[in-house]
Order: C-alpha cells, then structure tokens, then sequence
C-alpha cells in the first residue's frame, strides 16, 4: 500500500497504465502458480557434501556452486558407456568416473560450461539426455547421459533452458 501511494503521486509517462495493467496481470499469473507449487521430493542423497563443494571449488576454480552430484552413466556419443559421477552447478557440469587402474575404463569431461551446450535434448528413455556442445569447446562434440531417475533428467534441460 505504501508502494502504491508512492506511485499514485507520480506524473507518468505514456503507456505507464498498459505496464501496470500487464504487471498485474502477471502477478496474479504468478500467484495462481504458486498456489499450484508442490515442495520436491526430498533426496538429501543428491545434495552435495560441505567437502564435495569444497573438492569441487579447487578442481574448478571457475566452476561455480555445486548444486547435485549423482551416479549416472556417460558417453561421448559413441557406443562406450562409463559410470560415474555427475556434477552439476550453477555455471556447468562435469562428468568423472574417478581413478582406474585402467585409463580404458576413465571418462573425464573436463568443466563443460552451460554457455558451451549449443543443445539439450531428451531421447526416447525419459531419463537419457543427449548434449551437443560448441565446436571446439571440447575433444568430443556430443554428450550423452543416463540418468537413474527421469525427473533428474527434466531438472538438468529446464535448468539449461534458464541458463541459455
């Protein structure tokens, strides 16, 4: 109310009641959709580690906050899959299979940043996204995660489709 009193003494400009009229039409969408909201189902599992953050934070400086580490399995594209770890933050992911006697069975990504992924796309398993990235970003051109639960897969596009 004291917001609007502030606002009812101004002389506006033009147009000035079409963008109120349209904030508040938008408010009430927003509204409506909240009351709609329901709380994610609680997965304390995927949460990362006050050391996770921190281990993340020295391997990639410029990596961001960690917000989920997951198990899942990786490919670059081809035919060979690798289980490991999925780490996703605000900036990027990365995947990593940890040590190997066997550099056959590792598979690291590197930091892959969210502005290198040119496109998202879910394939036909509800959980399996594949990931093109730009051209040089990386010795690999295409990502392809499967995930163990296909809400996480949703999670990872609509937090791209933010970040794009």
């Amino acid at each position: 109310v004291a917001a609007y009193r502030k606002i009812a003494q101004l002389t506006l400009p033009p147009g000035a009641a079409m963008v109120f009229a349209k904030l508040r039409r938008d408010m009430t969408d927003l509204e409506a959709l909240i009351g709609e909201a329901s709380f994610p189902e609680s997965r304390p599992w995927r949460s990362p580690l006050a050391q996770e953050q921190h281990d993340w934070e020295k391997t990639y400086p410029n990596g961001g906050i960690l917000l989920r580490r997951q198990l899942c399995s990786a490919s670059a594209g081809d035919d060979d899959w690798f289980l490991g770890g999925l780490f996703v933050s605000d900036v990027g992911i990365a995947f990593d299979t940890g040590s190997s006697a066997d550099d056959a069975g590792r598979f690291q990504t590197g930091f892959v940043a969210w502005r290198d992924i040119v496109a998202l796309q879910k394939l036909g398993a509800e959980s399996e996204i594949d990931i093109s990235l730009a051209s040089g970003s990386k010795s690999f051109s295409q990502l392809r995660l499967q995930l163990t639960i296909s809400s996480d897969a949703e999670w990872i596009e609509e937090f791209w489709k933010l970040q794009a």
